[in-house]
């Protein structure tokens, strides 16, 4: 799911910022530093915000409305990652239009907001940069893609591919154990994997049964981390 690795997605991200910054006397006026709280709305469905969020820390939800007023979890973005407004596929716009999505903040987070003509017209002759951008693109419509194929797989291997998937992308290695973050709770792991709150907890509870999770409380801490290559 990392094309990027994180210290070297880390770098890049700098020395984009960077290049930015020294390019233009105006970039102050298009790059903003903005920070948001759990639950925050960061773009509403059918907004179309003209920008780039580059989250720096913390995790991101991008959610469809249902017809409860409840919200799905279709992925999430991490450290690094980007939220691609929609402008950027403009020939695919009445058909986005059927499918408005929000961005959530399901953690604190911090983020930079990057004006898209701005980003694009000081990136257009810079490949190095220009890569690194497509890169961050790439890894936000891979994390949807890998998220629809899991959602084929039977509930339990579709609850621990999503675990791993979860795991290599924003777990935190504690010795032999891997946390997850505290926004990733039953609710939200069960939106992602299309299932009931209930088959969730049952397989969690497996889980822990087999000594494979420390517990079914978020924040969730896989304690045999090597299972889920086997999933």
């Amino acid at each position: 799911m990392n094309f990027v690795d994180d210290h070297s997605a880390v770098v890049k991200m700098q020395e984009l910022l960077t290049y930015l910054y020294t390019s233009s006397d105006l970039a102050t006026r298009y790059i903003q530093e903005v920070s948001f709280r759990k639950n925050d709305i960061i773009v509403q469905p059918n907004d179309s915000p003209n920008c780039f969020y580059l989250i720096r820390s913390g995790v991101a939800f991008v959610e469809a409305p249902t017809e409860n007023n409840e919200r799905e979890v279709l992925y999430f973005l991490t450290s690094n990652q980007l939220y691609s407004p929609e402008s950027l596929y403009n020939n695919f716009k009445e058909s986005l239009s059927l499918f408005p999505r929000q961005l959530r903040a399901g953690s604190n987070l911090s983020a930079y907001k990057i004006d898209c003509d701005f980003m694009m017209d000081h990136l257009y002759a810079q490949p190095k940069h220009l890569n690194f951008l497509f890169l961050t693109v790439l890894r936000e419509l891979s994390s949807a893609q890998l998220i629809f194929h899991i959602h084929k797989f039977p509930t339990e291997e579709r609850i621990d591919c999503m675990l791993r998937v979860i795991a290599s992308a924003s777990g935190e290695h504690e010795g032999e154990s891997v946390l997850l973050p505290s926004a990733i709770n039953q609710s939200v792991l069960a939106s992602l994997c299309g299932l009931s709150q209930s088959a969730i907890s049952i397989h969690l509870k497996k889980l822990v049964k087999e000594g494979l999770l420390a517990s079914t409380h978020t924040p969730l801490r896989i304690l045999e981390p090597n299972f889920l290559a086997h999933s």
